[in-house]
Protein backbone atom coordinates (compact mmCIF):
# COMPACT_ATOMS: atom_id res chain seq x y z
CA UNK A 1 0.00 0.00 0.00
CA UNK A 2 2.76 2.45 0.92
CA UNK A 3 4.69 1.50 -2.21
CA UNK A 4 1.57 2.11 -4.31
CA UNK A 5 1.04 5.54 -2.73
CA UNK A 6 4.66 6.53 -3.23
CA UNK A 7 4.56 5.37 -6.84
CA UNK A 8 1.34 7.31 -7.46
CA UNK A 9 2.75 10.47 -5.89
CA UNK A 10 5.92 10.13 -7.97
CA UNK A 11 3.80 9.69 -11.12
CA UNK A 12 1.70 12.76 -10.34
CA UNK A 13 4.81 14.83 -9.62
CA UNK A 14 6.42 13.69 -12.86
CA UNK A 15 3.30 14.57 -14.86
CA UNK A 16 3.17 17.96 -13.14
CA UNK A 17 6.85 18.60 -13.96
CA UNK A 18 6.30 17.72 -17.62
CA UNK A 19 3.33 20.08 -17.90
CA UNK A 20 5.12 22.84 -15.97
CA UNK A 21 8.22 22.61 -18.18
CA UNK A 22 6.03 22.86 -21.28
CA UNK A 23 4.32 25.97 -19.92
CA UNK A 24 7.69 27.58 -19.12
CA UNK A 25 8.92 26.73 -22.63
CA UNK A 26 5.89 28.41 -24.20
CA UNK A 27 6.36 31.68 -22.29
CA UNK A 28 9.25 32.98 -24.47
CA UNK A 29 7.26 32.03 -27.60
CA UNK A 30 4.27 34.02 -26.35
CA UNK A 31 6.52 36.96 -25.40
CA UNK A 32 8.13 36.89 -28.85
CA UNK A 33 4.73 36.88 -30.54
CA UNK A 34 3.34 39.62 -28.29
CA UNK A 35 6.45 41.75 -28.79
CA UNK A 36 6.30 41.45 -32.58
CA UNK A 37 2.57 42.16 -32.54
CA UNK A 38 3.01 45.17 -30.28
CA UNK A 39 5.82 46.74 -32.29
CA UNK A 40 4.27 45.96 -35.65
CA UNK A 41 6.01 47.81 -38.47
CA UNK A 42 7.12 50.75 -36.35
CA UNK A 43 10.67 52.02 -36.37
CA UNK A 44 12.73 52.21 -33.19
CA UNK A 45 12.81 56.01 -33.28
CA UNK A 46 9.01 56.22 -33.53
CA UNK A 47 8.35 54.03 -30.49
CA UNK A 48 8.94 56.75 -27.91
CA UNK A 49 10.96 56.48 -24.70
CA UNK A 50 8.30 54.64 -22.67
CA UNK A 51 7.75 52.03 -25.38
CA UNK A 52 11.49 51.64 -25.94
CA UNK A 53 11.98 51.00 -22.23
CA UNK A 54 9.10 48.50 -22.23
CA UNK A 55 10.65 46.76 -25.26
CA UNK A 56 13.98 46.37 -23.47
CA UNK A 57 12.27 45.01 -20.33
CA UNK A 58 10.28 42.45 -22.32
CA UNK A 59 13.40 41.38 -24.25
CA UNK A 60 15.22 40.79 -20.95
CA UNK A 61 12.25 38.80 -19.62
CA UNK A 62 12.19 36.82 -22.88
CA UNK A 63 15.89 36.08 -22.52
CA UNK A 64 15.42 34.84 -18.96
CA UNK A 65 12.76 32.33 -20.07
CA UNK A 66 14.31 31.36 -23.43
CA UNK A 67 16.51 28.55 -21.97
CA UNK A 68 13.32 26.75 -20.95
CA UNK A 69 12.73 25.89 -24.63
CA UNK A 70 16.16 24.30 -25.07
CA UNK A 71 15.90 22.68 -21.63
CA UNK A 72 13.34 20.29 -23.09
CA UNK A 73 16.13 18.75 -25.22
CA UNK A 74 17.70 17.49 -22.01
CA UNK A 75 14.62 15.36 -21.31
CA UNK A 76 16.21 12.57 -23.36
CA UNK A 77 18.26 11.83 -20.23
CA UNK A 78 15.18 10.07 -18.84
CA UNK A 79 15.09 7.53 -21.66
CA UNK A 80 17.38 5.03 -19.96
CA UNK A 81 15.29 5.05 -16.79
CA UNK A 82 12.61 3.08 -18.62
CA UNK A 83 14.92 0.58 -20.29
CA UNK A 84 16.95 -0.90 -17.45
CA UNK A 85 18.50 -3.25 -16.71
CA UNK A 86 20.11 -4.29 -20.00
CA UNK A 87 21.41 -7.69 -20.93
CA UNK A 88 24.75 -8.10 -22.67
CA UNK A 89 23.05 -7.48 -26.05
CA UNK A 90 21.81 -4.08 -24.79
CA UNK A 91 18.24 -5.34 -24.87
CA UNK A 92 15.71 -4.11 -22.30
CA UNK A 93 14.97 -6.93 -19.87
CA UNK A 94 11.73 -5.44 -18.57
CA UNK A 95 9.03 -4.13 -20.89
CA UNK A 96 6.88 -2.35 -18.30
CA UNK A 97 6.43 1.35 -19.16
CA UNK A 98 8.78 0.92 -22.12
CA UNK A 99 6.54 3.27 -24.11
CA UNK A 100 7.95 6.07 -21.95
CA UNK A 101 11.16 5.88 -23.99
CA UNK A 102 9.34 7.16 -27.07
CA UNK A 103 7.29 9.57 -24.97
CA UNK A 104 10.34 11.36 -23.56
CA UNK A 105 11.93 11.39 -26.99
CA UNK A 106 8.89 13.18 -28.44
CA UNK A 107 8.72 15.41 -25.37
CA UNK A 108 12.29 16.55 -25.94
CA UNK A 109 11.69 17.06 -29.68
CA UNK A 110 8.90 19.54 -28.87
CA UNK A 111 11.62 21.89 -27.64
CA UNK A 112 13.04 22.33 -31.14
CA UNK A 113 10.17 24.27 -32.78
CA UNK A 114 9.67 26.26 -29.57
CA UNK A 115 13.35 27.20 -29.38
CA UNK A 116 13.62 28.07 -33.08
CA UNK A 117 10.36 30.01 -33.15
CA UNK A 118 11.11 32.07 -30.04
CA UNK A 119 14.61 33.00 -31.20
CA UNK A 120 13.81 33.49 -34.90
CA UNK A 121 10.79 35.68 -34.14
CA UNK A 122 12.76 38.07 -31.93
CA UNK A 123 15.76 37.98 -34.27
CA UNK A 124 13.59 39.10 -37.18
CA UNK A 125 12.06 41.84 -35.03
CA UNK A 126 15.47 43.07 -33.89
CA UNK A 127 16.62 43.09 -37.51
CA UNK A 128 13.63 45.17 -38.54
CA UNK A 129 14.32 47.69 -35.76
CA UNK A 130 18.12 47.88 -35.82
CA UNK A 131 19.25 46.61 -39.19
CA UNK A 132 20.65 43.52 -40.89
CA UNK A 133 24.00 43.51 -39.05
CA UNK A 134 22.36 43.44 -35.61
CA UNK A 135 20.00 40.73 -36.87
CA UNK A 136 22.95 38.52 -37.84
CA UNK A 137 24.83 39.10 -34.57
CA UNK A 138 21.80 38.68 -32.28
CA UNK A 139 21.45 34.85 -32.33
CA UNK A 140 25.23 34.42 -32.18
CA UNK A 141 25.17 36.24 -28.83
CA UNK A 142 21.90 34.81 -27.50
CA UNK A 143 22.63 31.11 -28.13
CA UNK A 144 25.62 30.87 -25.71
CA UNK A 145 23.52 32.60 -23.04
CA UNK A 146 20.76 30.07 -23.70
CA UNK A 147 23.21 27.17 -23.40
CA UNK A 148 24.42 28.57 -20.09
CA UNK A 149 20.84 28.90 -18.89
CA UNK A 150 20.16 25.25 -19.73
CA UNK A 151 23.25 24.19 -17.78
CA UNK A 152 22.13 26.33 -14.85
CA UNK A 153 18.94 24.29 -14.81
CA UNK A 154 20.57 20.91 -15.35
CA UNK A 155 23.60 21.23 -13.10
CA UNK A 156 22.88 24.02 -10.64
CA UNK A 157 19.13 23.21 -10.48
CA UNK A 158 18.14 26.86 -10.80
CA UNK A 159 14.92 28.21 -12.26
CA UNK A 160 14.38 31.34 -14.35
CA UNK A 161 13.15 33.35 -11.36
CA UNK A 162 16.30 32.56 -9.37
CA UNK A 163 17.88 35.39 -11.34
CA UNK A 164 15.83 37.73 -9.14
CA UNK A 165 16.64 35.87 -5.92
CA UNK A 166 20.35 35.20 -6.44
CA UNK A 167 21.60 37.52 -9.23
CA UNK A 168 25.14 37.82 -7.89
CA UNK A 169 25.57 34.06 -7.49
CA UNK A 170 24.29 33.45 -11.01
CA UNK A 171 26.63 36.04 -12.54
CA UNK A 172 29.62 34.58 -10.69
CA UNK A 173 28.67 31.06 -11.77
CA UNK A 174 28.33 32.31 -15.34
CA UNK A 175 31.93 33.48 -15.29
CA UNK A 176 32.96 30.10 -13.84
CA UNK A 177 31.45 28.42 -16.90
CA UNK A 178 33.85 30.48 -18.99
CA UNK A 179 36.92 29.94 -16.79
CA UNK A 180 36.60 26.52 -15.16
CA UNK A 181 37.80 23.75 -17.55
CA UNK A 182 35.26 21.19 -16.28
CA UNK A 183 32.31 23.53 -16.75
CA UNK A 184 33.71 24.81 -20.04
CA UNK A 185 33.84 21.22 -21.31
CA UNK A 186 30.04 21.16 -21.03
CA UNK A 187 29.36 24.77 -22.04
CA UNK A 188 31.18 24.65 -25.40
CA UNK A 189 29.48 21.47 -26.74
CA UNK A 190 26.08 22.70 -25.53
CA UNK A 191 26.60 26.00 -27.34
CA UNK A 192 27.82 24.37 -30.55
CA UNK A 193 24.89 21.96 -30.62
CA UNK A 194 22.38 24.76 -30.10
CA UNK A 195 24.02 26.63 -32.99
CA UNK A 196 23.62 23.54 -35.18
CA UNK A 197 19.99 23.01 -34.14
CA UNK A 198 18.98 26.63 -34.63
CA UNK A 199 20.79 27.43 -37.86
CA UNK A 200 20.06 23.97 -39.28
CA UNK A 201 16.32 24.25 -38.60
CA UNK A 202 16.27 27.87 -39.76
CA UNK A 203 18.03 26.94 -43.01
CA UNK A 204 15.63 24.07 -43.73
CA UNK A 205 12.63 26.31 -43.01
CA UNK A 206 13.88 29.08 -45.29
CA UNK A 207 14.68 26.58 -48.02
CA UNK A 208 11.15 25.19 -47.82
CA UNK A 209 9.55 28.64 -47.53
CA UNK A 210 11.82 31.01 -49.53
Amino acid sequence: MIHFLLTSIAGIYEAYSILWNLILAMIPCWLAYALAKGVGKKKWSSLGFANQLAFIMVILLWLVFLPNTAYLFASVRYLLDYCQPYNHFRVCLHGQNLWMVLFFFLYSVVGLPLFVYALAKVTALVGRLFGKTVQQIFPIVIIPLTAMGVLFGLVERWNSWDLLHHPTTIVITGFLYLLDPERLANFIPFTLMLYILYYGADYLWRKKHP
